[in-house]
């Protein structure tokens, strides 16, 4: 395949075990992306060793000067690599948001700080111990939202309980009442 040679190669890194998504970027896109990763303060790592969602990894296929070679972005923070180097910045500009918005649409994450994120192997995991023999990515997509909304109404009860009690805290006896009024 011939590629542009102005471009970055983007991958919405979510999926363990097959083929990530990936596009290029090109013309605006660089323009905004370069505007994104310009003053930004340090920021500590963060590690993505994690199942799900771990953010979006740009890559400079044709070593555009103006661009690292590599650049990570992850729950706020943007790891710039050149060479050996890495640097850890904040996202201030949210370059995160900006990618999220540019994704496919298969699953969009959430935005950092935001939303709840089941694992997807955990929810697999819990599905063939109930007798699945395989999930597909679309059936454990439902099952992730289906889990995360009676989550949400649980913890929404529960609360509701212990605020009732006089509490902020949810004690486990106000979750495990919330389960039996549902």
């Amino acid at each position: 395949m011939q590629i542009d040679a102005n471009v970055l190669e983007v991958m919405y890194d979510i999926f363990s075990g097959r083929p990530n998504p990936s596009w290029f970027v090109s013309g605006k896109q660089l323009d905004v992306i370069q505007e994104r990763i310009t003053g930004l303060s340090p920021a500590k790592p963060l590690s993505r060793n994690i199942l799900g969602y771990r953010g979006f990894v740009i890559t400079n296929p044709n070593h555009l000067e103006k661009f690292p070679d590599r650049i990570v972005v992850f729950k706020g923070v943007i790891s710039l690599s050149l060479g050996d180097k890495i640097s850890h910045f904040k996202d201030i500009h949210n370059l995160e948001g900006y990618l999220q918005k540019m994704a496919p649409d298969i699953g969009k994450p959430q935005p950092h700080g935001k939303g709840i994120d089941l694992p997807i192997a955990a929810v697999v995991r819990i599905a063939k111990k109930s007798g699945a023999e395989r999930v597909g990515s679309d059936a454990a997509a439902i099952l992730i939202a289906k889990a995360e909304d009676y989550i949400a109404n649980l913890t929404k009860e529960a609360n509701r309980l212990a605020l009732h009690a006089g509490r902020k805290t949810i004690k486990e006896e106000d979750v495990e009442l919330a389960a039996k009024s549902k």
